[in-house]
């Protein structure tokens, strides 16, 4: 499983980077601009592909039944928790004491609030049992819950916005890791 999550994520660098060594430029200014734009992402791009996916696999109570192991398989069981991790574009990435009824904003500003870094960034909550939900789609958080706000990453050109942000995602759950940039 971690070989295959791995070759998607480096099919999805390949994508980003050819979309920003090929974007169109109208004057010199914007050229100049793009090709350091290309460079940042040159060395973004190098930087993930040393990423190492965990190769977890997602699993629901109601289909635990029909998964198949392998030789070599690990099962993780986690322990219970009483805590939910606040990481990413936060100002003091910590753990906070789960409270029934706290909702994702709370456990951002108990961290200090978001990052300039963040802008209108994307909040994932990822559940105890590896699951990642876009925060919006979240009723209520649980113990043992993580919320990674993901860095906002700006460009002109929108292919690479959207390379980046699916990128930065995968990193985020196939990992659990965020790159600085």
């Amino acid at each position: 499983m971690a070989q295959r999550q791995k070759e998607m994520l480096n099919l999805s660098l390949q994508k980003l980077e050819e979309a920003s060594l090929s974007a169109q430029s109208s004057t010199k200014e914007e050229a100049s601009l793009r090709m350091q734009e290309a460079q940042l992402i040159s060395r973004f791009v190098a930087k993930a592909r040393t990423v190492v996916p965990k190769g977890e696999v997602i699993l629901n109570e109601s289909n635990i039944d029909s998964v198949l192991l392998e030789d070599g398989d690990v099962i993780n069981i986690p322990e219970k928790t009483s805590l939910v991790m606040v990481h990413g574009e936060v100002l003091f990435p910590n753990a906070v004491s789960w409270q029934k009824g706290m909702t994702t904003e709370d456990y951002i500003e108990k961290c200090g609030g978001l990052t300039q870094k963040s802008g209108n960034a994307r909040i994932i909550v990822i559940r105890q049992n590896g699951a990642a939900v876009n925060a919006e789609d979240v009723d209520s958080l649980k113990p043992g819950d993580e919320i990674m706000v993901l860095p906002k990453y700006e460009s002109k050109n929108i292919e690479v916005t959207r390379g980046i942000s699916t990128i930065l995602y995968q990193l985020a759950v196939g990992a659990k890791v965020i790159l600085s940039l």
